[in-house]
């Protein structure tokens, strides 16, 4: 079929382009608050609200990403030699790998939050749908009383009509 794939193609690039961005995002602010504030952050204090930022909105995998990203950006531009694949020291590697743990973590936490929200939606959309369901069947239960009775009273009407003597028509317009 044709444009089947379109959507869910445009999906994974926007799941990417938030993790990507996100990221971005992240290493600016940290660069900014560096360079031009003079603050002394800990490498990797901005990404991690990217991080799991990225995994609430889009899920695992675009978390995964992002702390992918957060850590190969950390390794490269922030931790020391910059603009170096080299990690110097072992508690730098050790960092490394304890904020690449916790990004995963983050983004599993998050991916369980996101399915029992939705797991919870689905559940009070199938209440709501149960709770009409009932009612409209206790309409309908009271709509089949109803017009049983009107066609028992209907019955009863006309058995009376067809039994009882006619009255003169004198009678019953007369003064």
């Amino acid at each position: 079929m044709p444009g089947v794939g379109v959507p869910r193609i445009g999906r994974l690039a926007f799941r990417i382009g938030n993790a990507i961005g996100l990221v971005a995002a992240a290493f600016l602010l940290r660069q900014i608050l560096v360079q031009y504030f003079g603050f002394a952050l800990p490498p990797f204090i901005t990404f991690y609200p990217a991080i799991m930022i990225v995994a609430l909105l889009t899920g695992f995998w675009p978390g995964l990403l992002a702390t992918t990203l957060s850590a190969l950006l950390v390794a490269y531009w922030i931790s020391p030699p910059m603009g170096k694949w080299t990690i110097l020291s072992v508690s730098d590697a050790v960092n490394l790998a304890l904020f690449i743990g916790t990004g995963v973590l983050m983004s599993g936490v998050a991916e369980r939050y996101r399915r029992d929200h939705a797991r919870l939606a689905a559940f009070e959309q199938e209440q709501e749908l149960r709770e009409i369901r009932k009612q409209l069947q206790q309409i309908s239960d009271y709509q089949r009383s109803l017009m049983d009775a009107l066609d028992e009273g209907a019955w009863q009407c006309a058995k009376w009509c067809t039994t009882r003597p006619a009255w003169p028509a004198t009678t019953a317009f007369s003064k």
